[in-house]
């Protein structure tokens, strides 16, 4: 049985555009359920509320999502949010 060599691109290497797609699909369906949620389960609202942003991390959402309104890039603001929730579950502080 003979075999072959193929020198040049990975095959199974993830190209980039593929990996933009995926982030954006993925935000799409989150946007999506978070949406479902609210319109036909009210209560589940409160849920995911207390689910998603315990305690003090909803000031860092609503912190980040004034700053998208105020024209940030979306990954500045959600980067600074993550650190910010990030930073208060080690209890650091700058």
């Amino acid at each position: 049985m003979g075999y072959r060599i193929v020198y040049g691109e990975d095959p199974f290497r993830e190209k980039p555009r593929q990996r933009g797609r995926l982030r954006a699909l993925t935000a799409g369906f989150a946007l999506a359920f978070v949406v479902l949620v609210r319109v036909f389960w009210p209560q589940g609202t409160s849920l995911l509320r207390q689910v998603l942003l315990p305690g003090p991390d909803a000031a860092a959402f609503q912190q980040m999502a004034a700053d998208i309104r105020a024209g940030e890039p979306v990954d500045d603001a959600v980067t600074a949010f993550c650190r910010t929730v990030v930073e208060d579950a080690l209890g650091q502080t700058d």
